[in-house]
């Protein structure tokens, strides 16, 4: 009887050991994955933040080109102003120009008869 009394506690301490082993092994378990999941969600919430700032920054640049694209039709619109003007300015030229000979060579005409007319006086 106390062969088995003795049997049954040493069972029952190697069933406590084996408990206790496993349940320690349970609890560092636990704790590993209590740390790779705060690792994780750290990581998450890395990326998270660094793709707000990413999202920011795309914003911006999508309102900086649009900005650029709108001053760029701008100056696109000065420069065809700016051409009309310059074709303006040439036609007006010209019209002076062509007005300036007419006015010389009616001057030219009237010399002429004029000094035709003083010599034929004399």
């Amino acid at each position: 009887l106390r062969e088995k009394e003795e049997k049954l506690q040493g069972g029952e301490k190697e069933k406590q050991s084996i408990r206790d082993m496993y349940e320690g092994r349970i609890d560092r378990m636990r704790n590993d994955i209590k740390s790779l999941k705060e690792e994780h969600t750290n990581e998450i919430e890395g990326i998270i933040t660094e793709n707000e700032e990413m999202k920011k920054s795309i914003e911006e640049l999508t309102t900086e080109k649009r900005s650029a694209e709108y001053r760029i039709r701008r100056l696109e619109d000065e420069i065809e102003s700016t051409k009309e003007m310059m074709e303006d300015a040439k036609k007006e030229a010209e019209r002076s120009r062509e007005e300036y000979e007419t006015v010389m060579e009616n001057l030219m005409k009237k010399m002429n008869r004029a000094v035709e007319e003083a010599a034929a006086k004399l």
